[in-house]
């Protein structure tokens, strides 16, 4: 009896385990058969970003990744509207997503946390924009633009969750979200403001008035706001190198998304009118700003990439496999270039020794006092060295000038030469890496500058170490 009692029972319970198991399946399969491809998108997004974020701070220990970024952080620790070291305006605007988080901690933890929420409401943003089911963050989330705008702070930090914004608001007839993603676009960064302001007049006047139109309409503008000042050409570099990823720049394009870009334009030209006047008026600033015009082209390339991704993926082909093996093959090419872009990063980082040289130069050093070196270490040493330094990667009116001035003094052997540049622009210091004399500047231990040091008594060696020489010019 007792026997049957405890079989009963058994049976009970059996049966409710089963009935909750059964209901937990059908629970997982609703959630299931309601996930699409954009979902799992956005989550492929968000973990990719997770674990670069994770390992570039874990390896290199520091979340900078282009030495722009110091110059932002300096901006939002300084109380002033001229740059100090520069004795120039400030052009930045991004420090003001870092200023209220440098008050609760040191620079490296405000920078992992407003990259981290800004990319993070970024994909949200987006996610909320496409309304069709696609492909778009699978795209995003392996392209070198992705992870390059997500860790670098710069003045195009906040320029995809603004755009989004901007585009959700035209969108769907949010214009007062549409407005004020406008006025913060023009703010942080004029050229981009001019090309959303182009998207605006296309919206208002529609077919009464051509994209290319539009585009020049873009010229008054630039001049308006004195953008002409602004004119950047990337020196000592080849058409190739300035546009295309794959060919040595971090801010260009991959070459497969140029190619699906191109694709998208001829086959989907005529039926993307508001994508074309922002291509258009995009090109046009580039000649102005090209940083600018080249973040814009960028962004515009991925969404037309991820159109005809799409297109090609919704299309019936004879061929299932050859169809597979062709998405297979621009997925990995695509991807082939974010891992690269990766990889570079985590191999950028500097090492000690450098560091320890910058900082020996902000004790040593007075107010008034010029450092000279490559202008890759002009954003560092001005961040490590608190000290003035002859030139770095931004644009300046007179950057050409000192760009010829410098390949002459890093490669005079004339004693009279060297002293008449140091002279002109008052430089009192000289920082030398080994990275400089293994191949970034010379290739032999006498060449040029580095003989002139070495035999002239106006030249003494103040600092050394493994990696760093520091000269000083007038002493001895």
């Amino acid at each position: 009896m007792r026997l049957l009692v405890r079989l009963r029972a058994m049976s009970s319970r059996t049966v409710k385990y089963s009935r909750i198991g059964l209901f937990s399946k059908s629970i997982i399969d609703r959630i299931a058969s309601n996930i699409t491809k954009k979902d799992l998108g956005l989550m492929f997004c968000i973990i990719v970003f997770i674990v670069y974020l994770a390992f570039n701070a874990q390896l290199r220990d520091t979340p900078i990744v282009e030495d722009s970024s110091y110059d932002v952080v300096r901006k939002a620790q300084a109380d002033s509207p001229v740059d100090p070291l520069m004795e120039k305006k400030w052009e930045i605007k991004t420090d003001l997503f870092i200023s209220p988080f440098l008050k609760v901690c040191d620079y490296k933890c405000a920078i992992f946390l407003v990259m981290a929420l800004i990319t993070l409401v970024t994909l949200l943003a987006i996610y909320i924009a496409v309304e069709k089911d696609s492909l778009i963050f699978f795209i995003i989330g392996i392209t070198p633009f992705f992870f390059r705008n997500s860790l670098v702070l710069s003045n195009f930090t906040a320029m995809p969750l603004l755009i989004t914004l901007f585009l959700i608001g035209i969108a769907r007839s949010r214009y007062m979200l549409a407005f004020l993603a406008y006025l913060l676009i023009s703010y942080i960064n004029p050229a981009i403001g001019i090309v959303s302001l182009t998207m605006i007049i296309y919206l208002f006047l529609k077919k009464r008035i051509k994209s290319y139109v539009l585009a020049l309409f873009s010229l008054p503008l630039i001049f308006t706001f004195g953008m002409t000042s602004k004119s950047s050409f990337i020196i000592n570099k080849s058409l190739f190198e300035t546009f295309i990823f794959d060919f040595g720049t971090n801010k260009g394009i991959p070459i497969t998304l140029i190619f699906l870009a191109v694709f998208s334009i001829i086959y989907f030209w005529k039926s993307m009118p508001m994508t074309k006047t922002a291509l258009l008026s995009s090109v046009v600033i580039s000649f102005f700003d090209l940083e600018s015009g080249l973040f814009l082209i960028n962004m515009l390339s991925i969404f037309l990439c991820v159109r005809v991704i799409d297109w090609l993926m919704g299309e019936k082909w004879e061929n299932k496999d050859l169809k597979s093996i062709s998405m297979l093959i621009i997925f990995c090419s695509i991807l082939f270039s974010g891992v690269s872009y990766a990889s570079i990063v985590m191999d950028s980082k500097d090492s000690e020794e450098i560091i320890n040289g910058m900082e020996w130069l902000e004790d040593n050093t007075q107010k008034g006092d010029l450092i000279f070196s490559h202008y890759k270490y002009g954003f560092k040493l001005k961040f490590f060295s608190n000290t003035s330094i002859f030139l770095d990667e931004d644009i300046g009116p007179d950057r050409i000038e000192r760009f010829e001035d410098m390949n002459l003094l890093f490669n005079s052997r004339n004693s009279n030469t060297t002293a008449s540049i140091i002279g002109k622009y008052n430089i009192t210091n000289i920082f030398i890496t080994e990275e400089m004399k293994h191949g970034l500047v010379w290739n032999k231990e006498s060449e040029g500058l580095l003989f002139v040091m070495e035999n002239d008594n106006s030249f003494s060696k103040v600092f050394n170490n493994s990696e760093v020489e520091i000269w000083r010019y007038g002493e001895r």
